[in-house]
C-alpha cells in the first residue's frame, strides 16, 4: 500500500536533467520499512538522496543497489525523524554493467555482470569444488582469481562481505578486477556497509611484472576492498599491503581501505601502498 509522502517525511523527485521516459518511483510501507520502487524493466537507474532543501540540493548516491524482485526494483531506505529527498538518475555505463555505481544497468537483477565473474564467498556458502558462480561460489580468493584468470570472458571477482586470508602474496593478473561489498546471499546484493576485507602476510598484493604477461587492454580495478598486510618478520623488512610497479596497464582502486603492518628493525619501512 503507498502511503501519504508526508507522514514519512520523505519526498520524491524527478530530475530536470534525466530522460524523459524515466521511471516513475514509488513509495511503500512494507513491514514496517519504508521502500522505493520502479519498473524492473527500467535498466540503469540508482537513488539518489539530498537531506537539504531543495534551494541548493546536494545530491549523493545511496550506496546500496535495489534489488529486483516480482518484476520491480525495491530499496529499502531508513525510517527516521529526519527529511529526505530521493530521485532516480540514470547510469550511463560504457562496456557493459560493472559494480559499484548500484544500478543495474544490463537486467541481469545485480549491480554488475554475473556473465562475467567469479563469485566468492566465506564458507559454507562458498566451497573450493563450486564452479563459481552465484549460487555457488568458490571459498578463497586464490582460487577465485585462478579461475578469473583461465576461464574465458570470466574477468572479475565479485566478493561477499567478510576476511580472506592470504598465505602467500597474491600477484593479480593483468585482467583480473576485485570488487567487494557484496552481501554474499543468492540475490547478491551490493550495499557499502559489507565489509570485504583481504588480508594477508608482509607483502599482500602485488600489481604488475605478472610472468607472460598478456595485455587484453583491460583496466584492473579494486573497489570497495580492505586490504591488511601482517608486520614484517625478517630483519629490515617493510609491511606493504599492495605492491604496484612495472605496470602496463591501468590501475584504479576506488572506495578501498588499504593497511601496511609494522616494518622489522633495523631500518625497515611499513607502506599501505
Amino acid at each position: 500500500m503507498t502511503i501519504p509522502i508526508l507522514r514519512a517525511a520523505i519526498f520524491l523527485f524527478w530530475s530536470a536533467r534525466l530522460m524523459a521516459a524515466a521511471p516513475e518511483l514509488g513509495f511503500r510501507n512494507s513491514s514496517g520499512q519504508t521502500q522505493l520502487v520502479w519498473p524492473g524493466t527500467q535498466l540503469g537507474f540508482r537513488v539518489e538522496a539530498s537531506v537539504g532543501g531543495l534551494k541548493s540540493p546536494v545530491w549523493q548516491p545511496i550506496q546500496e543497489a535495489a534489488s529486483r524482485i516480482d518484476g520491480e526494483y525495491r530499496l529499502t531506505v531508513p525510517r527516521d525523524s529526519g527529511m529526505a529527498f530521493y530521485r532516480l538518475a540514470q547510469v550511463t555505463e560504457i562496456g557493459g554493467d560493472t559494480p559499484g555505481d548500484f544500478a543495474d544497468s544490463n537486467g541481469d537483477g545485480i549491480d554488475g555482470d554475473f556473465s562475467r565473474a567469479v563469485f566468492l564467498a566465506p564458507p559454507p556458502f562458498g566451497n573450493d569444488r563450486n564452479s563459481g558462480t552465484m549460487q555457488f561460489p568458490v571459498a578463497t580468493l586464490e582460487h577465485a582469481v585462478e579461475l578469473a584468470e583461465t576461464v574465458p570472458l570470466k574477468h572479475d571477482v565479485y566478493i561477499a562481505q567478510g576476511e580472506y586470508g592470504l598465505r602467500a602474496p597474491l600477484r593479480l593478473p593483468p585482467h583480473v578486477s576485485l570488487f567487494g561489498q557484496f552481501d554474499g546471499t543468492t540475490n547478491w546484493g551490493i550495499a557499502a556497509r559489507n565489509v570485504t576485507t583481504i588480508s594477508g602476510p608482509a607483502t599482500t598484493l602485488i600489481l604488475g611484472e605478472y610472468p607472460g604477461e598478456v595485455l587484453l587492454g583491460l583496466p584492473v580495478r579494486l573497489v570497495g576492498l580492505t586490504v591488511i598486510a601482517a608486520d614484517a618478520t625478517e630483519p629490515g623488512g617493510s609491511s606493504k599491503a599492495v605492491v604496484i610497479k612495472g605496470l602496463k596497464y591501468s590501475v584504479s582502486l576506488e572506495r578501498c581501505q588499504i593497511y601496511a603492518g609494522k616494518g622489522a628493525a633495523p631500518g625497515g619501512s611499513s607502506y599501505g601502498l
